[in-house]
């Protein structure tokens, strides 16, 4: 670096030469794609630096490769087979192309990542094509319109986590996978039309050993606002959940009271096994009707087990979101009836 900076703006000579005889100690490769200014002269792609590197590794063998990430590349992937990467555990793709990449039914991945933008587009059934036996966390991403899935018919029987971020049919695709042993969801809805009372209709004892659960909308698609119904839909999708996180400008209906049986019920009242709460915002028209504290006060009065509460106050959300005015009540509300923390986040 030193070199480069005195070298101001002198023309360089770059040769990369290297001998690949050191292949079989490979433990991990990552190519990770960074914005330029210049990406846009000489042909410069988002593919160009995935491909070269490809192109020049896929004949050969790494027999303790255990890490792959890789940005969008539509090439042959022929190394990352079972035969030339035996060792494989964590598998990352950005921009995911199936028809360059050939799983393997036997395998020793456990970690599969799957970013689907701009590709899949011809691969309706691709979901049956991956190695489903071994895999512990699954993450799959992207706004594809394409799955045709039968429900119960994807078997995930060593998932633990599970990652489903702006996927078009997050609920077409939940109704296909059987994953008993299921410990962590986490959820982005991909719009308006995916709201938890459509995508999690009918999963009531699907899920019930799921113990972590973290719900959140997109900012730019949350265009229809969020009903009671859909609060009650994802309560029913997960009755055994212990810890939830979720912000307070996204399902408002989570703490509002119905009767039943002459006493108040809300939708986090399904979870009967919650132990935390972490509230992502602290929005102040969540706060203004004071649902939340009077549930807590409730909670207490029935004798039920004290909740942990972390609060997380992101100090750049933008105007209207300062909690200060609402923040003193809540206060004397959690310190006579749950645990709690506060933290700055960004």
């Amino acid at each position: 670096m030193t070199h480069l900076e005195r070298s101001r703006g002198a023309l360089l000579d770059i040769v990369i030469e290297t001998s690949f005889s050191l292949a079989h100690r490979w433990h991990s490769l990552s190519i990770t794609y960074v914005e330029s200014f210049d990406d846009d002269e000489e042909g410069f792609s988002f593919t160009a630096l995935a491909k070269f590197i490809v192109k020049r590794i896929d004949h050969l063998q790494f027999p303790s490769l255990k890490y792959v990430a890789i940005p969008y590349c539509d090439d042959s992937l022929d190394f990352l087979s079972p035969t030339r990467s035996p060792a494989l555990e964590h598998l990352e793709f950005e921009g995911f192309i199936a028809e360059h990449t050939d799983f393997p039914p036997v395998t020793a991945l456990k970690t599969l990542k799957l970013d689907f933008y701009g590709s899949l587009e011809d691969y309706p059934s691709f979901p049956y094509l991956i190695p489903t036996q071994t895999l512990t966390n699954l993450s799959l991403s992207g706004c594809t319109w394409v799955f045709s899935l039968r429900p119960n018919s994807i078997h995930l029987p060593s998932l633990k986590i599970l990652e489903i971020s702006c996927l078009a049919k997050a609920g077409q695709y939940m109704d296909a996978i059987v994953a008993p042993i299921l410990e962590r969801f986490i959820y982005t809805s991909f719009d308006s039309d995916d709201a938890p009372s459509a995508a999690w209709r009918g999963f009531r004892s699907k899920f019930i050993n799921v113990r972590h659960l973290s719900f959140d909308c997109r900012k730019d698609t949350t265009t229809r606002k969020l009903l009671h119904s859909d609060a009650i839909a994802l309560c029913e999708a997960f009755p055994g959940v212990r810890h939830v996180k979720l912000k307070t400008n996204q399902l408002p209906h989570l703490f509002d009271p119905t009767l039943s049986n002459a006493r108040a019920r809300r939708p986090i009242d399904l979870c009967a096994e919650l132990e935390s709460l972490t509230l992502c915002g602290l929005h102040p028209e969540w706060l203004k009707p004071n649902q939340f504290s009077a549930w807590l006060v409730d909670r207490q009065a029935l004798g039920l087990r004290k909740l942990h509460v972390k609060l997380v106050h992101f100090p750049d959300s933008g105007p209207g979101q300062s909690i200060d005015f609402k923040f003193h009540r809540l206060y004397e509300v959690l310190k006579e009836t749950a645990s709690w923390s506060w933290t700055m986040s960004h």
